[in-house]
């Protein structure tokens, strides 16, 4: 069960809103993946979480170190692992070159479309007994998660290659896997998993409804690329929303998981088309080139809006509505950072408004909106 706090401080006559969240929603992102500047990224304070790679370069020898990695927490911002789950890559640590003409049997073709990447058998346990290695790394550089790409591998061991037909669940049961590591080596409960695209996975005919509940109960966001704007271009392609996925996204801000979600542009006109349909969707926006090897700002989609009326001697709370929120429960406090329990708990609703004869001219109030 995930909520989102709005919270309306009165004070003296003034007002203003903020959002708290016991997730990542609405937190502004940036995405780089080639020519890191950690300095760039520490001294940026348009964004609160990072997305880069581990490595300045992609090798071993490019490693950032911890006090790096620190650098970036200390300026205030997630920094986020990238790492690819579904393929192999030749410029990684992991990577032996014998395998060019002798395979390991996990191992499959190169990927056409990109040089140097390989398919993998990724329910094999010595291919998730690489990723054990490659996350001992992020997790001693300090990283607060990671970024999985290539989820959505399962789709070519079961339809363009179809030699697993489990391959759905397999790719499920290897992120919770995953999971289970990370929460074992670090002992963290804020450890972020943030898939990349593979959303469908949940709606895959071996995905029964308690593995798609684990899944989305491994995972803390999911990022998206492409959605608004699919094409054969690398940037700026026309506005061509992919509304069956939008869809899918749909069960998972039902659930509480924030979308994140990238698009490359360069045009100003279709970036404010960009942002207009991400705000209508909830999405986190972002957008770059597909290069990834810019840093741009972050940006915000709207708050929820929280607006308050006065009639007589009574007050009246009004919020947008929240998507797949079922309830939403009011609590006040004359400390502007409490929180929410029994002692300063009001009343509960399924409406979008709550009415009430404040007791005091100076009170703290804050909605949460419950998603089931």
């Amino acid at each position: 069960m995930k909520n989102i706090l709005l919270i309306l401080v009165l004070f003296f006559g003034l007002t203003y809103l903020s959002i708290a969240t016991e997730n990542l929603y609405n937190t502004p992102w940036s995405y780089i993946l080639q020519d890191i500047n950690i300095n760039e990224i520490v001294n940026n304070n348009t964004f609160e979480l990072i997305v880069m790679d581990y490595s300045a370069d992609g090798t071993e020898s490019g490693e950032f170190g911890w006090e790096q990695i620190d650098s970036i927490q200390v300026s205030g911002k997630y920094a986020i692992s990238y790492i690819s789950i579904g393929e192999a890559e030749n410029y990684r640590f992991y990577w032996n070159p014998v395998w060019e003409t002798n395979p390991p049997s996990w191992l499959g073709p190169e990927n056409p479309d990109w040089e140097g990447n390989y398919k993998v058998r990724f329910w094999e346990s010595e291919w998730q007994n690489i990723i054990f290695s490659y996350l001992d790394r992020i997790i001693e550089q300090g990283f607060d998660g990671i970024y999985m790409d290539i989820i959505d591998a399962y789709y070519y061991w079961m339809d363009e290659n179809p030699e697993q037909p489990l391959a759905d669940s397999l790719m499920v049961e290897f992120v919770h896997n995953i999971r289970n590591y990370i929460d074992t080596q670090t002992g963290r409960d804020d450890f972020y998993l943030i898939p990349q695209n593979g959303e469908q996975i949940i709606i895959e005919a071996n995905v029964l409804e308690t593995l798609k509940q684990q899944y989305f109960n491994d995972i803390s966001a999911i990022g998206i690329e492409d959605i608004f704007f699919y094409g054969d271009d690398d940037n700026n392609n026309p506005y061509n929303p992919e509304q069956y996925r939008i869809d899918v996204l749909t069960e998972f801000l039902n659930a509480g998981i924030p979308v994140f979600s990238v698009e490359y542009l360069t045009q100003q006109s279709l970036i404010d088309t960009y942002l207009s349909a991400a705000n209508d969707q909830s999405y986190v926006p972002y957008v770059s080139i597909r290069d990834l090897n810019i840093l741009n700002n972050g940006m915000f989609i709207d708050s929820p809006e929280l607006n308050i009326f006065y009639e007589n001697q009574n007050m009246m709370l009004v919020w947008d509505e929240i998507i797949g929120a079922g309830y939403y429960f009011i609590y006040c406090s004359e400390d502007p950072y409490f929180d929410p329990d029994v002692s300063n708990y009001l009343d509960s609703t399924a409406v979008l408004n709550y009415e009430f004869t404040p007791v005091s001219e100076k009170y703290f109030y804050l909605v949460k909106a419950l998603r089931d």
